[in-house]
């Protein structure tokens, strides 16, 4: 955007300075062409435009597209609002439409969880062909296995295009069927990840150093968490008690941002065995480890830990009047800090270790994960129309959203910026952060924990292993039967 405002004051200043001269100046008319025609040249291409989805001469001759989709998701805008992210959609829509010569329509579902669950078990058991493509969030992954949609991988898709969640990609591949995927077709994935605030006042204040050295260094880890958030704790109001009216080095939700520290250690608490099924890893010494030290750090002076449901009420609050040092949550809480005086800067999840090569991060379990119906019309078409939305998606609505709205915005440095690069690059899961009840509820285990302020992971983990196992197989069967059946 700055660059094509650039250009047009370029073209402006010399189309006004041409004015001022005679009008039979033909020189003049020359070269104002000529720079105009220069200026349009050495215009850089957006290399995300760049990138080709492969599917341009791929149309659908006035076919209808209807996506069932769950409400104020960033889908089917019907006319430009001035909203930045909302103008993207709509332009990413009315590009597609023109250029695949479909129309595209949204049949709107409901947010609830159960709700949407059940809805697509009515749409598959109905046979409603005019169903193209089922988004939920990822909680409707606990179909898999039941024969609910198509395998992605028979379509002919480039998964190594960046618009696809490789993590889901990699996640969801159960023996060769990917009946689920997430690309940046929704924002949800982005809005949701989980990331560490910093205000930069009481950094300041306290000698605690340069943080993005820190993460460009490989040192944000851990340990460096629980060594940094201890060095702030003060009773402001003395009343002898801590709680949101006095100051922290930590504050955060006991819910998905203590998962989050599941992921950003790297542990797979769910991998593939080498024919591509499911097998259960989460009792490893690794995986002791770090349980034992995030719920050392829930518990330490300077951190204060409440239900995240509280999240906006209590917690945004106090981050926004310099009550604490770190802040785990989402990367869209960013929004609510455009105007907070105090500057702040965004880093990623630490690492379990040094040794541990890249920062991770997770997002939180609402964001989308699509469906193409074993009842729709004509699975092609769902297959290449959701692969040009998201490549849209990728070039329009993301930079929308991530470059404007957060860089721009919100972000109040360059440093900022490249970390939320690093933090996108990466997004990371496993089954067990989205298979809840096939895989027994393992990853809120260490929730319970910082909640309840009572440690048992060592021995409850090991009870699990067995009975989380046989709940795999009976999903690895169920994919079998289903990849034998097509």
């Amino acid at each position: 955007m700055k660059r094509t405002l650039s250009l047009l004051l370029a073209l402006s200043m010399l189309l006004s300075a041409a004015a001022c001269s005679s009008s039979d100046d033909s020189d003049n008319a020359v070269d104002v062409t000529e720079a105009a025609t220069t200026a349009a040249e050495t215009e850089p291409i957006d290399p995300r435009e760049a990138i080709s989805d492969g599917l341009e001469n791929v149309t659908y001759d006035g076919a209808t597209f209807t996506a069932y989709v769950r409400e104020e998701r960033d889908f089917k805008i019907d006319e430009e609002t001035g909203d930045v992210v909302d103008d993207a959609v709509f332009k990413r829509e009315l590009i597609v439409e023109e250029r695949m010569k479909i129309e595209i329509e949204a049949n709107l579902r409901s947010n609830d969880r159960s709700q949407n669950m059940s809805a697509l078990d009515t749409v598959i058991k109905s046979g409603d062909a005019v169903c193209s493509l089922y988004e939920g969030d990822t909680l409707i992954l606990d179909a898999m296995g039941q024969n609910y949609g198509y395998n992605w991988l028979d379509f002919g898709i480039d998964f190594s295009k960046p618009w696809w969640s490789q993590a889901s990609v990699e996640c969801q591949n159960i023996g060769g069927k990917l009946e689920f995927i997430s690309s940046d077709y929704d924002l949800t994935l982005y809005k949701g990840l989980c990331v560490v605030f910093f205000n930069k006042k009481l950094a300041n204040d306290n000698n605690i150093g340069d943080m993005y050295a820190l993460v460009r260094e490989g040192k944000w880890t851990l340990d460096k968490v629980a060594e940094l958030s201890t060095t702030i704790n003060e009773d402001l109001n003395g009343d002898s008690k801590f709680d949101e009216n006095d100051l922290f080095g930590l504050i955060s939700g006991n819910g998905n941002m203590i998962d989050n520290f599941i992921v950003s250690s790297d542990i797979k608490m769910v991998i593939n065995d080498d024919e591509g099924f499911p097998k259960f890893n989460y009792n490893t010494e690794k995986a002791v480890a770090m349980c034992e030290k995030v719920f050392n750090l829930s518990q330490a002076k300077g951190v204060y830990m409440i239900d995240e449901g509280k999240n906006t009420e209590i917690l945004e609050p106090m981050f926004m009047n310099n009550k604490a040092l770190f802040f785990t949550s989402l990367l869209n809480s960013a929004i609510a800090f455009r105007d907070m005086d105090t500057d702040f800067g965004i880093i990623p999840y630490p690492k379990y270790d040094e040794a541990q090569e890249n920062y991770k991060t997770f997002s939180k379990s609402g964001f989308a994960a699509l469906i193409i119906p074993s009842c729709t019309a004509d699975p092609q078409m769902s297959a290449d129309v959701t692969t040009v939305l998201s490549a849209e998606s990728y070039k329009k609505v993301v930079p929308a959203y991530y470059d404007t709205t957060l860089k721009t915005k919100t972000s109040r440095d360059n440093d900022s910026e490249e970390m939320l690069d690093i933090i996108r690059a990466g997004f990371d899961y496993d089954l067990a952060m989205v298979l809840l009840a096939n895989t027994g509820n393992i990853m809120t285990m260490l929730r319970g924990y910082v909640a309840s302020g009572n440690f048992r992971f060592a021995s409850d983990i090991a009870k699990k292993e067995t009975q989380v196992q046989k709940q795999l197989d009976k999903l690895s069967e169920n994919i079998r039967e289903s990849l034998a059946a097509n």
